[in-house]
């Protein structure tokens, strides 16, 4: 999701929603305002990916759930 801009969550996940299951990578790093990479708005950037799955009908587990 790192590499995602925040405008372009929607267009960016749109084409994963067919599939049976999305997995959602992160980097946290970004997050930290020390780390040299620091994104800003990363935290909003997860806030918008989540809620736009949800929305999609989605929910959240674990990857051990799946297997």
């Amino acid at each position: 999701i790192n590499t995602v801009k925040l405008d372009d969550i929607k267009s960016g996940l749109s084409d994963y929603l067919g599939r049976e299951w999305v997995r959602v990578m992160i980097h946290e790093q970004y997050y930290y305002s020390d780390y040299f990479a620091h994104m800003p708005d990363f935290e909003k950037i997860l806030d918008a990916t989540m809620k736009y799955l949800t929305d999609k009908g989605r929910k959240s587990v674990w990857l051990e759930e799946l297997v």
